[in-house]
């Protein structure tokens, strides 16, 4: 089954989560607990533990080499617990040190290390129900190819037919501390709330949406408003749900051909703005404002400024410069900065406002509301494009070129943190299919079914360590230091 995967918006990284409270480990009745997570980043293992009053024991495994590995420890304190490894002739090889006052209930953060003490790791993981265990276990022993990849505020992820695999700081998802310096994953790993029931999936800001039995379920556990502990179904999408997508304030669907958008607030109807009536058949990537239509129209819309009225008001207008099928079509912005990018029968075309520079250099000085035009050096030969508000990049003939922005990261992929009038083609990859972009980084898919990124890795966007350190100048004090990927690295955990 080919999940269609949405993720958009902006994501705060205090919204690290899991779906449901969980219970502390030490509080807990006796029984049979699933711990998974990361030693040392990129080493990705799952615990399993007996406990018997204060007393633990069970093994681990880790993702790439499943032999079991004993373990044995103890309750040391309430939230606090110390566990030996050992070898098949009793030898100690490793000592973990966990505690879930950093991590929080279900969520222990702790160390690793080696028998003789001389090698240290930080250890990341969270509790995880039986039912998702053997997901991980499906999801571990069959490795499809990757078929589509998408960028969000400060992650990414990539679908394949069974399950979904993320990396950077991704909200609600097992396998991610709560807090603190480690709540991001630095490769991909499963989202094990995502399982072979879901079709389509979108987060946004805090909230997680899926699309399962065709109508439409969310999780916003610690949201002020309306906490959702659970995935319930939104009044008004209860079914004919095909299509998903979150922007930063809204989740939209379509149901049953109209184009709804809810807005968290409450599960009434106020919460609910129907975009569109009938006819939809397709969303944009990205943040979703612009639809497909069943005879073959576009339309977007935006919240415009009016200044008759003095307010801001919903503007639906329909695309006419578009041509035939819509191959590829990307949107993204907020308030005033918003645009829009499509592949029609006749090439790429970008409109809307050009704040950042991403629709291309135009005569004259406007910048609000320009109609759809081509970017110069992508006129034609264009398959795929992903906006941004920062920057945007299309796929050529199976070459990546990106444009606009500062890129002060290096998200334009030219191995350079300057600023770049104009395309620049992405160094290193090739035959790619598809290509998602974040605020500071970027991503592409091959035909080979590798997933390569570059750009900004403070929060472990590109799914590699970082080799490079950009620098970014501050109107004040002193510059700031941010980890980054000039240059293409292939993501790790897809293999």
């Amino acid at each position: 089954m080919r999940i269609r995967l949405l993720i958009l918006g902006a994501l705060l990284a205090a919204a690290c989560f899991p779906a449901a409270a969980q219970q502390s480990l030490s509080e807990a009745k006796d029984g049979t607990f699933y711990l998974y997570g990361t030693i040392g980043r990129t080493l990705e293992v799952e615990l399993t533990l007996i406990k018997k009053g204060k007393q633990l024991e069970g093994s681990y495994v880790y993702a790439n080499h499943r032999q079991p590995i004993t373990l044995k420890g103890a309750i040391i304190k309430p939230y606090e617990y110390e566990l030996e490894e050992t070898d098949p002739l009793g030898a100690a090889t490793g000592h973990f040190l966990l505690s879930e006052l950093s991590g929080g209930p279900g969520a222990p953060i702790g160390t690793w290390e080696g028998g003789e003490r001389k090698k240290k790791l930080t250890v990341v993981l969270t509790e995880i129900q039986p039912a998702q265990h053997q997901l991980l276990q499906k999801i571990w022993d069959s490795k499809p190819p990757v078929t589509s990849v998408v960028a969000g505020f400060d992650h990414a992820c990539a679908m394949r037919s069974v399950g979904a695999l993320c990396w950077g700081t991704v909200p609600l998802m097992p396998g991610i501390a709560i807090g603190g310096p480690e709540m991001t994953a630095y490769r991909a790993l499963p989202n094990l709330l995502i399982d072979e029931t879901v079709t389509a999936f979108a987060s946004g800001y805090h909230r997680l949406c899926i699309v399962q039995s065709s109508s439409l379920r969310c999780w916003q556990p610690y949201d002020p408003q309306l906490p959702l502990r659970e995935p319930t179904v939104i009044p008004g999408f209860e079914r004919g749900v095909t299509t998903v997508g979150a922007s930063q304030t809204h989740v939209c669907a379509v149901v049953s051909g109209a184009l709804r958008c809810w807005n968290g607030s409450s599960l009434s109807p106020e919460s609910i703005t129907e975009i569109i009536p009938a006819g939809v058949t397709g969303l944009s990537s990205g943040d979703p404002q612009c639809a497909i239509m069943s005879g073959g129209g576009l339309k977007c819309w935006a919240m415009e400024y009016q200044l008759e009225e003095k307010r801001s008001k919903l503007v639906v207008q329909d695309v006419v410069e578009l041509k035939g099928e819509i191959r590829s079509l990307s949107a993204t912005g907020e308030e005033a900065q918003h645009f829009a990018c499509g592949v029609d029968s006749e090439g790429l075309k970008c409109w809307g406002n050009n704040f950042a520079g991403v629709l291309g250099k135009r005569p004259g000085n406007a910048v609000r509301n320009l109609p759809p035009a081509a970017i110069p050096g992508l006129e034609t030969g264009v398959s795929f494009v992903a906006t941004n508000l920062d920057h945007s990049c299309a796929i050529k003939e199976g070459k990546v070129y990106c444009w606009g922005g500062l890129n002060s990261v290096g998200q334009l992929g030219d191995g350079a943190t300057k600023f770049v009038e104009g395309i620049v083609e992405v160094k290193g990859v090739e035959n790619a299919t598809q290509v998602a972009v974040g605020p500071r980084h970027s991503c592409a898919l091959t035909a080979d079914s590798h997933v390569w990124c570059w750009g900004g890795n403070e929060f472990g966007e590109t799914g590699n360590a970082s080799h490079d350190v950009c620098v970014e100048p501050q109107r004040t004090g002193d510059p700031i230091r941010t980890p980054c990927n000039l240059h293409p690295v292939q993501v790790r955990g897809l293999d």
